[in-house]
Formats: structure tokens, sequence, C-alpha cells
């Protein structure tokens, strides 16, 4: 395993998302109510990008059919799909990052 560096700490702020490309995964890195979390950034659904989905409190829903996910765990809270793959949250020093 290896870990990659995705942010530094200093740039995180309520809000934040930003898209990864790592080891051939899509990753999206949330930081939300004070907390940093890494999902796969593609609804099981039809594979539309959470990039530009909606985030309230401690879920993100997908803009193409409204299916709604859990952050902490990817968990699918509205809708009849599967879960999202989620990811550990590393650090280095001043880094966020994700080991794969």
């Amino acid at each position: 395993m290896a870990f990659y560096r995705l942010e530094k700490l200093v740039n995180l702020s309520e809000g934040y998302r930003k898209e990864f490309r790592v080891a051939r995964h899509e990753i999206l890195l949330i930081h939300q109510s004070g907390q940093s979390f890494l999902l796969e950034n593609f609804c099981p659904h039809r594979g539309k990008s959470l990039s530009k989905g909606i985030i309230s409190s401690d879920a993100i829903t997908c803009p193409g059919h409204g299916f709604q996910f859990e952050l902490s765990s990817g968990k699918c809270i509205k809708g009849q799909c599967s879960a999202l793959i989620t990811y550990p949250v590393e650090y280095d020093q001043e880094f966020l990052g994700i080991e794969l």
C-alpha cells in the first residue's frame, strides 16, 4: 500500500469538495461539519458524478436521480441502490490523503 497526498489541511474549509484520480480510483474529498470524507465519486445507480451533488449535514444527494448517501459510511439512505465505497482518511504531517 502507498500513501497519496491529496490536500493540505490548511486548505480544508466547510463545504470543500474536490475530485481526485488515484491509482485508477475516482475519489471525492468532502469536508463537511468539521470532518473530511473520502468516497467513490460515482453513484452506483447510473455512474453519475457526485462532485456536483447536494450536501446536507451527513449526506450527499446524487444530482442524477436523487439517491442519497451517508458521507460517513456510504450507505444508501434514500432510494434503492448499493452503498458507495468509502475510504479511511489518512494524515501525513500537514496533508490529508489516502492509502491504497
